[in-house]
C-alpha cells in the first residue's frame, strides 16, 4: 500500500513504479490500493484458521464472519476495472460468493441432526461452485472468441468460408452495434438493455476523466473522446483488413500502473517521455480512419465492447498526459443569462416580431403561406410560457404566505 500510494504522488522513481506496477494491474483508479486488501484478506483468513480454538463450529463461524465481510467490501467497491462488461468484477463476486456458501455449510454440518437442512445447504453450495466453474470457464474462452467474430465480421467484400464462419460466431454472441458520428450524434437504437446499461459506465468513467483532468466538463469534449473512441476502433479494423498487425494485438503503450493496466508490458517510462497529443490532432486521424473505413468497404458501425476498451486507452492516456484535452476559461459573455430574465427577453422577442412591417407580412404570405401561422404559433407559445412563468410566481408567493401562517 505504501509503494502504491507514493507512487500515486509521484515520489519514487520510475524504475520502482515499473518494478510494482503488477500490484495494480486491473483495477480501477480509485481502487489502486486493493492489491493490499486482498492481501491481507488472505492473512486474515489464516490466522482465524489456525488460531486456537476448541470448536470447531467458533472456527467455522470466524471463517464465514470474514468471507461475509469481504464479500461485502468487494460489492461496495467493485474495484476491478469493467472490460468485457465487468466480467472480473462478477467473477471475484461469484468466487466470495462460492467460499461464503462453503463457509455456512461446514458451519452448519457442525450441529448434530437436521439431516434435511444439511443435504439442502449442501446441495445449494455445489450449485454454486458448478455456476463459479463454468463462469470461469467461459471468462476464458470469451476474450478469444469475440476477437475472432470481431477481425471478418464487418468485412463485406470477403466472401470466404472464414470470414463466414466469423460473421455466425458475430450473430451467435449476439453483439449489436451503435454508430457514432463527428457531430456528436449517437444512435443507438439496437442496443439490448444491457448493452445501454455498459453504455452508460463507459461513459460514466469519461465523465470522470474529463473532471480529473481539467475539474471542467464540457459535452463537446465528450462527444468528442466517443468519436475518437469509435475511429480507433475502425483504425484497428483497416489494419486488420489490410492483413497487418491488430492494434488490439500490438505492445501497448499506454501507461498501466495506477491508472487501470491494459498490458502487463507496457513501458510506464517511455509513456512519460512520449510527447503529449492534442485531441484536435488525433480527431483528424479519426476522421481519416472512418474514411478509410467508408472507402474500403467496412462497416462503420462499433460495439460498446469495443468502444469501452478504446475508451480505456484513451482515459488512461489522458490522466498520464499523452492526450491533452482543451481548456476553456468561461467569461461572462460565453455564460448563460440567469432564468429570472428570461420573461423580459420574451417580452422583447414578443415586441421585436409584433412591430416587424405589415408588408414583410403580406409578402411572407405570398411567398410562404405557412410562415404568417408559424409566427402567429411562436407568439402563441411565448406568450403561453409568459402565463406559466406568472402563475408560477403567484403560487410561490402563496406557498411561503402559507408557510409563515404555519409558523
Amino acid at each position: 500500500y505504501t509503494v502504491l500510494h507514493l507512487t500515486v504522488l509521484g515520489r519514487i522513481s520510475s524504475g520502482m513504479q515499473r518494478g510494482f506496477r503488477f500490484l495494480s494491474i486491473g483495477f480501477e483508479s480509485r481502487c489502486y490500493y486493493f492489491e493490499s486488501v486482498y492481501m491481507m484478506r488472505r492473512v486474515v483468513i489464516i490466522t482465524v484458521v489456525n488460531f486456537p480454538t476448541n470448536s470447531a463450529v467458533t472456527r467455522s463461524l470466524r471463517v464465514f464472519v470474514v468471507g461475509f465481510i469481504f464479500l461485502v467490501i468487494h460489492q461496495a467497491r467493485s474495484p476491478f476495472d469493467n472490460r468485457q462488461y465487468e466480467l472480473l468484477d462478477r467473477l471475484e463476486s461469484a468466487n466470495l460468493i462460492a467460499f461464503v456458501s462453503t463457509c455456512l455449510g461446514f458451519l452448519v454440518d457442525e450441529f448434530e441432526g437436521q439431516d434435511i437442512v444439511k443435504n439442502l445447504i449442501w446441495t445449494y453450495v455445489a450449485v454454486i461452485h458448478a455456476r463459479f466453474i463454468l463462469f470461469w470457464s467461459w471468462a476464458v474462452v470469451r476474450g478469444p472468441l469475440m476477437n475472432q467474430a470481431t477481425k471478418g465480421a464487418h468485412r463485406a467484400g470477403d466472401r470466404g468460408c472464414l470470414a463466414s464462419l466469423q460473421r455466425c460466431l458475430y450473430k451467435g454472441l449476439r453483439i449489436r452495434t451503435m454508430t457514432i458520428l463527428r457531430d456528436g450524434m449517437l444512435d443507438i437504437t439496437d442496443l439490448a438493455s444491457a448493452e445501454r446499461q455498459f453504455l452508460k459506465v463507459a461513459m460514466g468513467e469519461i465523465f470522470d476523466c474529463i473532471l480529473r483532468v481539467r475539474g471542467q466538463l464540457r459535452i463537446r469534449t465528450l462527444a468528442e473522446l466517443l468519436y475518437l473512441a469509435a475511429g480507433q476502433v475502425l483504425k484497428a479494423r483497416h489494419d486488420v483488413s489490410q492483413e497487418k498487425q491488430p492494434a488490439s494485438k500490438r505492445r501497448s503503450r499506454v501507461s498501466t500502473l495506477v491508472l487501470g493496466v491494459m498490458k502487463p508490458g507496457s513501458n510506464l517510462g517511455a509513456i512519460i517521455r512520449k510527447e503529449e497529443r492534442l485531441l484536435e490532432d488525433e480527431l483528424q486521424v479519426a476522421d481519416e480512419a472512418f474514411s478509410k473505413a467508408i472507402h474500403k468497404g467496412l462497416s462503420i458501425s462499433t460495439s460498446v465492447e469495443e468502444v469501452h476498451y478504446a475508451t480505456m486507452r484513451l482515459t488512461s492516456q489522458a490522466l498520464t498526459g499523452q492526450l491533452n484535452l482543451p481548456l476553456e476559461d468561461p467569461s461572462e459573455d460565453s455564460l448563460p443569462h440567469s432564468y429570472g430574465n428570461a420573461p423580459e427577453e420574451m417580452d422583447d422577442m414578443v415586441e421585436q416580431i409584433s412591430n416587424q412591417p405589415s408588408d414583410r407580412h403580406q409578402t411572407s404570405r405570398a411567398d410562404n403561406p405557412c410562415g404568417v401561422e408559424q409566427h402567429e404559433r411562436v407568439v402563441a407559445n411565448v406568450g403561453e410560457t409568459d402565463v406559466q412563468h406568472q402563475d408560477f410566481a403567484e403560487a410561490r408567493a402563496a406557498a411561503v404566505d402559507q408557510e409563515h401562517e404555519f409558523s
